[in-house]
């Protein structure tokens, strides 16, 4: 009797719940309004903090660098000659950590500064210069596309029409939304606020939380694998801290390794353009750089719009152009990505393609960036679970031992592999059903033949 009174209880407080959540759903889809107020909120207060985790996430591998591979030394050779020092492993850390932080920070305001003050002030001069030029580059292309095209005027006629539409476009992108939005920046940015007050204090206060995250980082990862211990069972709490190690590995190797790795091309093309005289160093530099951290699709969506401002002020240069643009980025793509990131993501190119476009539809640029390692680590987290329940049913846990298995007994589990040998190796499901089938059809034939035959036979010797 107990033991129903028990069941009927928990069926009970299931109901209950159910109730609860569709109530509870209910009212968010009705004040779906409020909802993304309130969340809004919250995001806004959270802002600062949201920041400051992002710039130490971003700060970390330039912290270490420094910390392990120069002062960490240093500090270990003042603590050794140094008697007055009794607690020398502690003077070492504090030593390799505080420098290390100074000068990742240094090196960051740097970058920052270089960016905001030097390369986007050029970049700006840059889209001016062109904006007052066009006319001038429309006269050339025509001029270029009429003398290599002679002798098919309509040819001629048909392109002259697309450049001049392709002109009215860029003129009135130009004049209408861009140089608008760069001239209030710079503006803001020589005036010293940047996108008001509120923004400078958000990332003043996201600096100073960096910091502090930096500092004590293996302190606030200890009390959270506390957190974890305490609230989760033994097995499920290393799996948890297993994932995030994975997580942390992909999204960490990827992120630090595609930015480095963007503003080694964008400087390797900015020399480039520079030795050979083309126009515009800095802001092809720039486009080239920034659309390379978008994977795959990044050099072909940077190559173009490089292409057509060569195409405008110097149509003779675009062929030498395009073959910077290719050994750049075969040298991206076989030496410099493979030797900075390594297999960051161990995601073959038809997924990346499909994180790229899963994440480009949904969340734009920043989606086509973040698309493959967000994908990277659930296929991480779904390989692990399979390859766990793999290992509890003793079965075979790599790709490759699955590729000829044709079953796996399902009481003894021997694995039962295709015959290489076998005619019909190689066929497909569909093939060999069909071939079934006729061999089926073919002997139920000749089976009616033969009963035939044999009714036949005994007629006559009746």
């Amino acid at each position: 009797m107990r033991r129903w009174d028990k069941r009927f209880i928990f069926m009970g407080l299931t109901a209950l719940i159910v109730c609860i959540l569709a109530i509870s759903f209910n009212q968010l889809l009705t004040n779906l309004d409020s909802v993304k107020e309130f969340f809004s909120k919250i995001t806004s207060g959270l802002y600062s903090l949201i920041l400051g985790l992002f710039i130490a996430y971003l700060i970390n591998p330039i912290m270490a660098f420094f910390e392990h591979r120069i002062f960490k030394p240093i500090g270990k050779k003042l603590a050794e000659k140094i008697s007055l020092i009794h607690d020398k492993e502690r003077f070492t850390f504090k030593f390799g950590r505080i420098f290390g932080l100074i000068f990742a920070f240094a090196f960051f305001i740097s970058l920052m500064w270089d960016f905001f003050w030097l390369i986007i002030p050029q970049i700006y001069n840059s889209i001016l210069t062109i904006s007052e030029d066009i006319p001038e580059y429309v006269v050339t292309v025509q001029t270029w596309f009429t003398n290599v095209l002679k002798n098919n005027t309509e040819q001629v006629q048909w392109i002259n029409n697309i450049v001049d539409q392709a002109t009215d476009f860029i003129l009135n992108f130009i004049n209408n939304d861009l140089i608008p939005k760069m001239g209030d920046f710079l503006k803001s940015v020589s005036s010293g606020v940047i996108v008001g007050v509120k923004f400078v204090l958000n990332f003043v206060v996201g600096m100073i939380i960096a910091v502090y995250v930096l500092f004590d980082k293996e302190l606030l990862a200890a009390r959270f694998k506390k957190i974890f211990y305490s609230m989760f069972s033994l097995k499920r709490a290393n799996a948890i801290l297993h994932s995030l190690r994975k997580s942390d590995a992909i999204f960490g190797g990827f992120i630090s390794g595609k930015i480095i790795d963007s503003l080694i091309i964008g400087l390797i093309c900015y020399v480039l353009m520079l030795i050979f005289d083309m126009p515009y160093p800095v802001l092809i530099a720039v486009i080239i750089g920034v659309t390379n951290v978008i994977p795959f699709f990044g050099p072909f969506f940077g190559a173009a719009p490089s292409a057509v401002i060569i195409l405008m002020s110097s149509p003779k240069q675009l062929l030498l152009f395009a073959i910077i643009i290719f050994c750049l980025q075969q040298f991206d793509g076989n030496i410099l990505g493979p030797m900075i990131m390594g297999d960051s993501t161990g995601v073959s190119a038809l997924w990346i393609i499909v994180a790229i476009s899963i994440g480009g539809s949904m969340f734009g640029v920043l989606g086509m960036f973040l698309g493959v390692p967000v994908f990277a680590c659930l296929y991480a987290f779904t390989r692990y679970v399979v390859c766990n329940i793999l290992k509890m049913r003793g079965l075979p846990i790599t790709s490759e031992e699955y590729v000829d298995i044709e079953s796996i007994d399902t009481v003894t589990k021997e694995i039962h592999h295709f015959d290489r040998e076998h005619p019909d190796y190689g066929k497909t499901r569909s093939a060999l059903e069909q071939q079934k089938r006729k061999a089926i059809k073919k002997a139920r034939k000749n089976a009616k033949k033969a009963k035939r035959e044999e009714l036949k036979n005994e007629d006559k010797n009746n």
